[in-house]
């Protein structure tokens, strides 16, 4: 089985909050209940780009990454919808 996470930001601002970033890393750890063979994140920016990344690890360890800081810093300031797979 796997499961699906996603957000958008409201409005027209661009970039998500502190406790929105904080709420996809915890919806993403509690998703791997419905799949714990690997977790994949998707950023979609404001300027149209997307940033995808995966890995054979379930969430709690990809959540550790390198990769994921690197994309939860970017969520901070230029993205306008996530998503998450397990």
């Amino acid at each position: 089985m796997c499961g699906i996470i996603g957000m958008v930001v409201p409005g027209q601002q661009h970039g998500f909050s502190y406790n929105e970033v904080k709420t996809m890393e915890q919806l993403l750890y509690l998703n791997a209940l419905r799949g714990q063979d690997a977790t994949g994140t998707v950023v979609y920016n404001n300027d149209g780009t997307f940033i995808v990344n995966k890995d054979n690890t379930p969430s709690w360890e990809y959540l550790q990454t390198p990769e994921w800081n690197d994309m939860s810093h970017l969520l901070f300031k230029q993205s306008v919808a996530f998503l998450g797979h397990n």
